[in-house]
């Protein structure tokens, strides 16, 4: 070694340094093949799962999350309203002894299988009536029950049987979250729809007695009576919808013109319900 030059120190350190590796790679498969297989299985599996991960990171990293701003018109709101409630309404039309038909009131369709509400000062109670849907399509109708304290008669649509015919109901709002300034749309018409916009000017509710003790949330005063700034005359009806497309209040007839608010057209409906339910199963 002494007599060696430093280039020569050089090569030999490579070589010895080759043969090592050599000896370690040697060494190493020898000892990967004494492993059990399961070992090696567990072994490979980890390391593809690892790859698999090396591999998704940048693709998510270089995932761009884009933020797209939507401005919605009140224009298209209102028309959204009317369009969606539109199929919800029905005109009742009184039959002569003749068959002569004469335009007599406006409805909305509350369920599925035809219950219909219309103002009780519109209809006489001993006449015979057929009511039009918005498709055209004209059906008779029974007369259920009254409501003398809102104003209001539930009927029924006489669809014909075995009819594949969709009713499709009005969507009624929570007329007790309504706010004073709100936007809303009125719909109505004798024969078509005539259409109005407007704001909610008065709300009238019921008063409730708060109990300081109570550690209960105290509820919303219900809303008994809605004000439209909209001008309606006051033997038409109709009904006025939130930008949202639903239903809170049906318009009446009168010297007022009320508007009965969407809750109790609810409740109404829930006590019909509940009375056919209990008289079904007493049968």
């Amino acid at each position: 070694m002494e007599n060696l030059t430093k280039q020569q120190i050089v090569l030999v350190t490579l070589l010895v340094s080759f043969i090592t590796s050599i000896a370690t790679g040697i060494v190493t498969v020898a000892l990967m093949d004494q492993v059990p297989q399961g070992m090696t299985q567990t072994i490979n599996r980890v390391v593809e799962r690892t790859i698999e991960k090396v591999v998704q990171v940048p693709t998510q990293s270089a995932a761009v999350v884009t933020k797209e701003t939507v401005v919605v018109k009140e224009d298209d709101l209102i028309v959204s309203s009317i369009e969606e409630n539109t199929p919800s309404i029905v005109r009742f039309s009184m039959v002569g002894s003749d068959g002569q038909k004469t335009p007599a009131a406006f409805g909305i369709i509350l369920s599925k299988d035809g219950l219909v509400l219309a103002d009780s000062w519109q209809v006489f109670s001993d006449a015979h009536y057929t009511v039009e849907l918005a498709s055209g399509a004209s059906f008779p109708v029974d007369r259920l029950i009254s409501y003398e304290a809102t104003q209001t008669v539930l009927f029924k649509i006489k669809l014909p049987e075995g009819s594949k015919i969709s009713l499709q109901p009005v969507v009624l709002a929570d007329s007790d979250k309504l706010k004073l300034g709100q936007t809303v749309v009125y719909i109505g018409g004798l024969e078509t729809n005539s259409v109005g916009t407007g704001l909610i000017s008065n709300l009238r509710t019921k008063t409730v007695t708060l109990d300081a003790s109570s550690t209960e949330p105290q509820v919303p005063a219900p809303v008994t009576d809605i004000t439209s700034n909209i001008r309606v005359g006051s033997a038409d009806n109709g009904v006025l919808t939130n930008l949202s497309a639903e239903v809170i209040a049906f318009k009446l007839s009168g010297e007022a013109g009320p508007f009965l608010p969407s809750n109790k057209i609810s409740s109404l409906l829930a006590g019909y319900m509940t009375a056919q339910a209990s008289s079904t199963k007493a049968r």
